[in-house]
């Protein structure tokens, strides 16, 4: 029989017990420390991630808008020259649309 896990099998544990009779207490402390820091690692990793996405999810299209908006104004100023900034959202839009098409997905299947 195989033991796995973040503390040694039981009889290894009992043989510091041996050595030191602190040794098992400490071990236990430590593997209960180390646990600790991975669940608070964990919900950090977990909270920056949602974060990220939501930055993301607000800040490309507020992009896009602000380069359409840009561009109509160009337009109407009579600066032909500002559709240009249409080239951020057609981008977007078409990058969208390879990653969709590469991930298997239509436009249609959300």
């Amino acid at each position: 029989m195989r033991h796995e896990g973040p503390l040694p099998a039981p009889h290894t544990l009992a043989g510091y017990g041996h050595i030191d009779s602190s040794f098992p207490e400490r071990i236990m402390r430590m593997a209960e420390t180390q646990v600790e820091a991975n669940v608070s690692a964990t919900k950090k990793l977990s909270t920056a991630d949602a974060l990220s996405t939501t930055i993301g999810a607000v800040t490309v299209p507020l992009v896009n808008i602000a380069c359409v908006v840009l561009a109509g104004i160009g337009v109407v100023n009579g600066q032909p020259q500002a559709l240009v900034a249409m080239v951020v959202p057609a981008g977007s839009a078409l990058i969208a649309m390879v990653q969709r098409t590469r991930a298997g997905k239509s436009p249609d299947n959300d």
